[in-house]
């Protein structure tokens, strides 16, 4: 993640807040992602990146729950890693799936598939959906 630091701290240096969420962004998510985001929510994350990087970014990214809480969760859970997410985030994934005793998938595109690949996004988790909502 010390990765992700210095892309945010070359993206301030060469363009503020506005060129690190962009730089961040693209990282975790790829350029479509970025591109493909509607104006207004593009402007929105930029006008809120100094509350992201100054006070959101750290703690959530070192923030861990413990095992006991996760297998205390009483709902069904799928996880996914995106074909082209960075390593770390499947790294996460595995973590995740032992006190969660979760399904793990995969998902086409990056880490926000829900703004490159909707499409391919429902059409993953719709088959976990329908067998959890149906109680089989």
């Amino acid at each position: 993640l010390s990765e992700i630091a210095a892309l945010v701290e070359e993206g301030l240096a060469a363009g503020g807040e506005a060129g690190a969420m962009e730089a961040f962004w693209r990282h975790v998510g790829g350029d479509a992602a970025w591109d493909g985001l509607a104006p207004d929510v593009r402007e929105r994350m930029i006008a809120n990146a100094g509350t992201f990087f100054g006070m959101e970014r750290a703690p959530f990214a070192a923030w861990r729950p413990d095992d006991a809480a996760l297998r205390a969760v009483a709902v069904p859970v799928q996880l996914l890693v995106g074909e082209e997410s960075l390593p770390f985030f499947a790294e996460i994934v595995a973590w995740l799936v032992g006190p969660l005793g979760a399904e793990v998938g995969t998902a086409a595109g990056t880490h926000t598939p829900y703004v490159d690949r909707p499409g391919d996004l429902a059409r993953t988790i719709r088959p976990f959906l329908r067998r959890v909502s149906s109680g089989a």
